[in-house]
């Protein structure tokens, strides 16, 4: 016997499989008529299993690949719809991600919810998929996660969105977060701190403590950091990689420490160009 499947109904399926708090009007879903709809409900359940079952992030990426070239114009509602309605941290990261790569933007104020989620993977995923989109009305939301996550790879997720939106407001949380970092995680941090993208030149009083205390490497980023912001040549080679979001900076050679020592006189020679902020 024929099912009918009215307009009242349809409705009422598309509210049940999408959060109250998502059903908005810039959130497209795909367009589907009535007399399509089992099958569009029963493909989209069909993936959502898949996806929820695959072994690992490899297994979710190859199959969000196959959608991707079955649907084509489509895929990005497609992956949105299914990442509201998973309840796997982990297939909504991957899905996050996916829409992060193809450049959904209607999925941003979901991936900037996404960042107060108790799921450190999925928060890793949302500030990545942000950084991917350049939205710069997540700045806001970054800022926030860069001084209060507590997982400190998911701050350099952050770091690395706020990166891309070009925020020099990321500076003074990421002071804080150097000054009670371990030691290993502040040589990442400085390399953050020292990137013309982030640190300016009211920033240089601040590197200039790391050229005296720390590790070696320490204040090899932070000479490598002050030379950045301040154009100063301390003897460092820049080579540049364009697919890289962190371009490495090494002294040169690699075991030589001059650097540090060049940065280290020009700064008792300049700081009283730089008074601290």
């Amino acid at each position: 016997m024929a099912v009918n499947i009215t307009s009242q109904f349809l409705a009422l399926l598309l509210s049940a499989t999408i959060p109250a708090s998502l059903q908005a009007d810039d959130l497209p879903l795909p367009v589907i008529s009535p007399s399509e709809m089992p099958k569009a409900v029963a493909l989209e359940e069909m993936r959502l299993h898949d996806l929820e079952l695959a072994p690992d992030s490899e297994a979710r990426d190859e199959i969000l690949h196959r959608i991707s070239r079955r649907d084509g114009a489509n895929t990005g509602p497609e992956f949105f719809a299914l990442a509201r309605k998973t309840k796997r941290p982990d297939a909504r990261a991957s899905l996050i991600e996916a829409l992060g790569r193809i450049g959904y933007m209607p999925a941003a104020p979901y991936m900037i919810e996404s960042l107060h989620s108790p799921s450190t993977k999925l928060r890793q995923s949302a500030a990545s998929a942000l950084g991917m989109l350049r939205y710069k009305p997540a700045e806001p939301a970054l800022l926030h996660s860069l001084a209060a996550d507590p997982d400190e790879d998911t701050v350099f997720e952050v770091l690395r969105a706020l990166k891309t939106l070009k925020s020099h407001a990321a500076s003074s949380p990421l002071k804080a977060r150097i000054q009670s970092a371990s030691a290993e995680r502040c040589i990442g941090l400085l390399q953050y701190m020292g990137d013309p993208d982030i640190g300016s030149a009211g920033d240089i009083p601040f590197l200039a403590q790391y050229l005296y205390k720390g590790s070696k490497d320490s204040e090899l980023e932070a000479a490598k950091g002050i030379a950045r912001l301040s154009g100063a040549d301390f003897g460092f080679v820049w080579p540049y990689d364009d697919n890289s979001a962190m371009p490495y900076v090494g002294p040169a050679p690699p075991e030589d420490y001059a650097p540090v020592m060049k940065a280290r006189q020009w700064w008792d020679d300049n700081r009283h160009l730089y008074p601290v902020q």
